[in-house]
């Protein structure tokens, strides 16, 4: 009984995968491009190189891109878009993987907040 309790639970707990249990994050994003949900109009993009930059794509008055750079802290993911010449202001992420490695779900953590107060969760989806 104590065996099945275990890969019952075993089971259970391999859909709740965060980065670590199963992805290597750098290696996830390197070279792709990801879609986040939008509440309203076009959605997002954003783009990770392999040397650590990257580049969100965002609607406004039209698309417009917003160069940044980023990097894994132990097991969270975490990003600058500072403007040229200003301080760096890393914001990190909690990163949970869904769907294969196809979804990731970004979580804030709130004490490296530096930049968006109202982004505090993000999903997205692959798209390259």
């Amino acid at each position: 009984m104590r065996r099945i309790s275990l890969i019952l639970l075993a089971t259970l707990l391999s859909g709740c995968l965060s980065v670590g249990a199963q992805f290597d994050l750098a290696t996830l994003l390197a070279g792709r491009t990801m879609e986040f949900e939008a509440s309203e109009g076009e959605p997002d993009l954003q783009s990770w190189k392999a040397d650590g930059t990257s580049v969100f794509h965002t609607y406004g008055l039209g698309r417009y891109p917003r160069p940044g750079v980023w990097r894994i802290e132990g097991r969270r993911y975490c990003s600058d878009f500072s403007d040229p010449g200003v301080a760096r202001a890393w914001t990190c992420y909690r990163v949970k993987v869904l769907e294969d490695g196809a979804v990731l779900e970004f979580t804030e953590i709130e004490e490296t907040w530096q930049i968006i107060p109202f982004a505090q969760f993000w999903r997205g989806r692959f798209v390259k």
